[in-house]
């Protein structure tokens, strides 16, 4: 992500613009760990609010003060912003099966699969299965899990069976406050109550989900 992001400040230098966008929900940017587990290095900060800040610094030590990246849709939940992005316009919702979430592209291994198929049990799916039942849209992507090859489906169960589980136990009991602020830094100013709000919106998302 750093990569992508030193490619856009490059772009953006070249071509006079002032902002780099950086589209990504919050919830997903947090990304508390669902688990014990599943803090520090086991769940990713791309794009959160402190890879911002540290980011923000760089550039002004470099001299490219002029030019911010920021995420716009920092305080929405996936399915927040799923709902503002697509709207009640049946073309784009239709559009949308086509782009792609998983983590875990792998649905090709078992018998029968199919590599290029998403497989709806990681937490990156689960995350986007949610936030189509948090826009109150039907879903018009292709999952393994959810497909009618059943051999698949409980093969890609098996193989997801972890984040299966974190997603529930997370979405049914909740996540303590001092593991979603304690396993990141956050920049000065921080709302954390906002912080806290837009995590629990996005577990309410993801209870609407079962594998």
């Amino acid at each position: 992500s750093l990569l992508f992001m030193a490619m856009a400040v490059a772009a953006a230098s070249g071509a006079g613009a002032r902002r780099v966008l950086v589209p990504e929900n919050g919830f997903t940017s947090i990304n508390p760990p669902l688990e014990p587990s599943r803090a520090g290095v086991m769940t990713t900060r791309s794009t959160h609010p402190w890879t911002f800040h540290l980011l923000t610094r760089l550039l002004n030590l470099i001299e490219l003060r002029g030019i911010t990246v920021v995420n716009p849709y920092a305080q929405l939940t996936k399915g927040e912003l799923v709902r503002a992005a697509l709207g009640t316009d049946p073309a784009l919702l239709g559009a949308s099966a086509h782009t792609v979430s998983c983590a875990k592209l792998n649905a090709g291994r078992p018998p029968g699969g199919n590599a290029n198929l998403q497989c709806g049990a990681c937490v990156a799916c689960l995350v986007r299965r949610a936030s189509y039942a948090g826009a109150e849209l039907t879903d018009p992507t292709a999952y393994a899990i959810t497909g009618d090859n059943q051999t698949l489906a409980a093969e890609t169960a098996r193989m997801r069976r972890h984040d299966l589980a974190a997603v529930r136990t997370a979405a049914a009991d909740g996540i303590p406050e001092h593991r979603i602020l304690g396993t990141a830094l956050w920049p000065p100013g921080t709302d954390f109550d906002q912080v806290l709000d837009l995590v629990h919106r996005g577990l309410k998302e993801l209870s609407l989900v079962s594998a």
